[in-house]
């Protein structure tokens, strides 16, 4: 995943086999990002900052809000 800062937002790209695009902003230690596709999986994820830097994510798609995802995104080294 590409995290950028973009004013008081932050713009996302993951690449995951698919590539899906996001859009989000922080409060506190808490990141939420609405993403998807160009053509469909829309969802959200909300991630919480760790102290290590890293950020732990939940997921849903709008398609299926019941079937949760999780995620931990790690800072290059």
């Amino acid at each position: 995943a590409t995290i950028l800062k973009s004013g008081d937002n932050y713009r996302m790209h993951w690449e995951v086999g698919t590539s899906y695009d996001g859009v989000g902003q922080f409060d506190g230690k808490t990141l939420k990002v609405a993403w998807g596709t160009a053509t469909a999986n829309v969802g959200t994820v909300t991630y919480t900052l760790q102290a290590d830097g890293s950020l732990q994510g939940t997921w849903f798609t709008a398609n299926n809000p019941k079937s949760l995802g999780t995620e931990t995104l790690r800072p290059k080294k």
